[in-house]
């Protein structure tokens, strides 16, 4: 949370809408509208604004992130609703409706969750039972790889 707060984070922001504009390609791939759709750790809102640039069709989007300023960021930037919520609350999102989102995605966040399997369960009752969970993730080499790209960047 406060690396989000922090007057440098706007600068890794095209990191996360990369990876939000090859979220929305996917979700293009399934032709459907989404109703309702959960933005989980929605930071300043790449995916609402990278679903909006590809044409995906999305009745409500509801951003949530468990730092308030990435909230109203994401709502500035693509309208919708918003709501704090840290991984411990995350059952709280669930007392809006079990079973009411079509959709849920998450960029590049879910590698800072303590209990993946406890949010990956608790997004499995927030989706309708033909929902999509959409994630991108940091995992693996990945950090070692980036580590290893920046360093040749700083040798050319």
């Amino acid at each position: 949370a406060a690396a989000a707060r922090s007057p440098a984070a706007s600068q890794y922001e095209y990191l996360r809408d990369e990876v939000a504009g090859r979220l929305a390609d996917r979700m293009r791939d399934v032709a459907r509208p989404w109703p309702r759709v959960l933005d989980l750790g929605c930071g300043a809102g790449a995916v609402g604004a990278a679903m909006g640039a590809a044409g995906v069709r999305c009745g409500h989007l509801l951003a949530v992130d468990a730092v308030a300023e990435n909230v109203d960021r994401a709502r500035r930037r693509n309208g919708g609703s918003g709501m704090v919520v840290d991984e411990e609350r995350l059952a709280e999102v669930g007392g809006l409706g079990k079973r009411r989102f079509d959709m849920v995605v998450s960029n590049l966040v879910l590698h800072w969750v303590n209990d993946l399997v406890g949010v990956a369960a608790a997004v499995q009752g927030l989706l309708k039972e033909d929902g999509l969970f959409l994630a991108a993730m940091l995992g693996g080499e990945t950090l070692g790889e980036l580590r290893v790209a920046l360093q040749l960047d700083e040798e050319e």
